[in-house]
């Protein structure tokens, strides 16, 4: 049975394709089997049915996108491999590292993003004098000496 089963081509203006655009995960193999089925094609990162899942999880495509990335710098075979030959070396840590700020970037940015909007939707709006307190305290003293009337009236 082939791995990471999906549509092939992505189509990216579905959540599922924008998560393949996010992920870099849009080339796929036909599957020998399939008889050319373009709904099992394979991946590399995730299937259509895991990036549904993830999708579910975290509401948003760029949330999803970043599960998945978060998933492939954890797995060992990026953390263990190191190797070099005469022209090409590989260091999986160091890409793992790369990917893992990378990933912790985009969600400061998204996290950005919704503080933004939050505070967009939540103003302070003065209503003027404390609750409880008439409208007629504007000068309040005691003593002779002033109050604040903005305090809460006990």
């Amino acid at each position: 049975m082939p791995v990471n089963e999906g549509i092939y081509p992505a189509v990216f203006t579905t959540d599922v394709g924008k998560v393949r655009l996010l992920t870099s995960d849009t080339d796929a193999t036909e599957n020998p089997a399939s008889g050319g089925d373009p709904a099992t094609w394979s991946y590399i990162w995730a299937s259509d049915l895991e990036i549904e899942a993830h999708l579910e999880l975290t509401g948003s495509a760029e949330r999803a996108a970043l599960r998945i990335l978060r998933l492939v710098a954890m797995t060992p075979a990026m953390q263990y491999k190191k190797w070099s030959s005469a022209d090409l070396s590989v260091d999986g840590a160091a890409i793992t590292r790369a990917l893992r700020e990378l990933i912790n970037d985009i969600e400061k940015s998204l996290n950005g993003d919704a503080t933004e909007a939050a505070a967009e939707y939540m103003n302070m709006v003065d209503t003027g004098t404390a609750m409880g307190q008439p409208a007629f305290y504007r000068d309040l003293r005691y003593a002779g000496a002033p109050i604040d009337s903005t305090l809460p009236f006990v």
